[in-house]
């Protein structure tokens, strides 16, 4: 399994909140990856906010960090 840091995006116009994952980064578990969120929320939140605030005209009114599992399955050859 993998774990990627996720933001669940939620804009004033839209009825529904957007989830994006932060593939900049991926973690062998959930544990780094809570790790990594709380060593590094302010440049996280830095980066969310000139990326996500105003995007596709909708206005940014609030987000969550979360860690997500995700399995891999490898095929052979």
């Amino acid at each position: 399994m993998i774990w990627y840091l996720t933001v669940m995006l939620t804009y004033a116009e839209l009825d529904e909140s957007k989830l994006t994952k932060w593939q900049e980064h991926s973690f062998d578990d959930d544990q780094a990856c809570h790790l990594f969120l709380t060593t590094n929320k302010v440049a996280l939140v830095d980066s969310l906010l000139e990326r996500f605030r105003n995007e596709d005209d909708n206005t940014l009114t609030s987000f969550e960090f979360y860690c997500q599992g995700e399995t891999i399955i490898l095929q052979e050859v």
